[in-house]
């Protein structure tokens, strides 16, 4: 059984190497494309300020007001942040800790951005506040 894991193990290192080298028949690309989302778009869809949606996602405010105003774009684990909020904000805030079913009024939406709702930010205990 090791001799079995040791041989796929190499063969894998083998076609690793190869595909480094230029042979692209080795190996397999697997790429992920992630529209651009338009942060003011969804920001205004969640009734939220730029202070307070980049509160609730763990954002500076300055960043956001950059990607606003198109002085930076959003990359790599920042897009697929923003696709996923686009898509599903209350599973960010569910992943967030942040008591979802307070915040979310069935008529009205986000209860944050009426202020009925207060948020505190947690804080990381890698923090070094």
């Amino acid at each position: 059984m090791v001799r079995i894991a040791f041989e796929k193990i190499m063969a894998g290192m083998e076609d690793a190497l190869a595909y480094a080298d230029g042979d692209a028949s080795r190996g397999t690309i697997h790429q992920v494309n992630v529209a651009d989302v338009d942060i003011t778009h969804l920001r205004e869809k969640l009734g939220l300020s730029q202070d307070r949606f980049a509160a609730l996602f763990g954002l500076s405010a300055r960043t956001v007001r950059n990607w606003e105003q198109g002085v930076r774009h959003p990359e790599g684990p920042a897009r697929i942040l923003l696709q996923v909020i686009d898509r599903e904000p209350e599973a960010v805030m569910r992943a967030l800790h942040v008591g979802v079913q307070e915040m979310f009024d069935s008529q009205a939406g986000l209860n944050v951005a009426e202020g009925k709702v207060p948020y505190r930010a947690k804080r990381s205990k890698w923090s070094t506040d």
